[in-house]
């Protein structure tokens, strides 16, 4: 294998492991960044997102539950974090 495709928006989070075991020979193709240009533009188009300067503040949300979502964010992130449930 001379590629892998990280294809999913969590596994940065793995990298480091999947480095570990894959070895320096593998290239690890990350899509994360893509994946979050097109999430703003989609926002941006849609009107959902805000113009306002950043004041700092992150806000999140999840479809799944909110508490769990907050749980493992918190470990990932390393930082406090609480979300807040949407329907879509």
């Amino acid at each position: 294998m001379d590629y892998l495709v990280l294809g999913c928006t969590h596994y940065p989070f793995l990298k480091s492991a999947i480095r570990k075991i894959l070895g320096r020979g593998v290239k690890l193709l990350d899509g994360g960044r893509a994946i979050a240009k097109r999430s703003k533009f989609l926002l941006r188009g849609g009107g959902m997102m805000s113009v306002q300067k950043r004041s700092g503040k992150s806000i999140y949300f999840t479809t799944a539950d909110p508490v769990k979502f907050g749980e493992v964010a918190s470990l990932l992130l390393g930082a406090k974090i609480t979300a807040e449930q949407v329907e879509i």
